[in-house]
């Protein structure tokens, strides 16, 4: 399954929903960030349609006012939003049953 690509231009859209909606904002030069994709991509399996889980790539002409906006200082940065607003955020690597667990207190 291809995970959602945000970027300014589709951010407004992909938060119009009342599923959370997981943001990874990360890059491909990063290890940090290339480890935490296949986590990322278990959660999203194990939670279905229950959340959104989207990426980001901080390197991506249109994603780059998006992560200005958003003031994070490291990658990988997952920042998790519900009804619109931003409701928690991390920085760092975090395995499959850690990112399951901080998408569903949000459910």
């Amino acid at each position: 399954m291809e995970m959602l690509q945000v970027t300014q231009k589709n951010f407004d859209d992909a938060l119009k929903t009342d599923k959370p909606v997981l943001i990874d904002f990360w890059a491909g030069w990063w290890p940090g960030c290339v480890q935490l994709g296949p986590e990322l991509e278990a959660a999203a399996a194990e939670l279905g349609d229950k959340a959104v889980i989207a990426k980001s790539d901080i390197d991506d002409g249109d994603a780059k006012p998006l992560a200005a906006k958003l003031r994070f200082m490291s990658i990988p940065t997952l920042i998790l939003f519900k009804n619109g607003k931003e409701v928690d955020r991390y920085s760092g690597f975090m395995e499959k049953k850690e990112l399951v667990g901080f998408v569903s207190k949000h459910m």
